[in-house]
């Protein structure tokens, strides 16, 4: 798939990112530091999945609010960024525009950044992200830290995550059947 100027995958929405209220967060987030040593992954900085078995048994802290709630995981994301990176500028392929992300193990003194595009992304798009753009073709708008408390995120906003740290950042995004929208405010 290429690059087209009158269809561009990047979101029409002025809104970013917010941290997000969970109930029993401190419980869920003790769930989650526990999860790198139960999910076998491959070794690749990015792994998605729609087999929510493979993640289910061992947040039931999480997948009880996702049911509390209302929200039906669609597939989920493991993002590993490896000591000293910069990952690469680029949004998000799918119908979808939000994602919960949440830190699994050593996300401090990380971020991610997000740009608005000021040129046009290469015109190679990808599985499994979309467009990417050139650092020349972005200027940072935002950036948020994924410490102790999950995120929300328009992931049709060209981002990359930055880890100047000497740890492993590693953290989940989880996309959901319908949007939750009602998170970002």
């Amino acid at each position: 798939m290429y690059y087209d100027p009158d269809k561009p995958n990047v979101s029409t929405s002025t809104f970013t990112w917010s941290y997000c209220d969970i109930q029993g967060w401190g419980d869920i987030r003790r769930e989650l530091s526990k999860l790198v040593d139960h999910v076998v992954r491959p070794p690749s900085p990015f792994w998605r999945t729609d087999r929510m078995e493979i993640y289910q048994p061992h947040l039931p802290l999480l997948w009880g609010w996702f049911d509390c709630v209302g929200l039906e995981p669609l597939h989920i994301a493991w993002v590993h960024s490896l000591p000293g990176s910069r990952g690469s500028v680029h949004t998000d392929l799918g119908p979808h525009e939000l994602a919960l992300q949440l830190p699994v193990k050593d996300c401090v003194d990380t971020y991610t950044a997000i740009y608005r595009s000021i040129g046009k992304p290469w015109l190679k798009m990808t599985v499994p992200t979309g467009y990417y753009w050139q650092a020349e073709d972005v200027e940072e708008i935002a950036r948020y830290t994924l410490q102790d408390k999950p995120i929300i995120f328009n992931i049709k906003h060209p981002h990359s995550v930055v880890n100047p740290s000497k740890l492993h950042r590693q953290a989940i995004s989880v996309r959901f059947r319908v949007d939750p929208w009602w998170l970002t405010r």
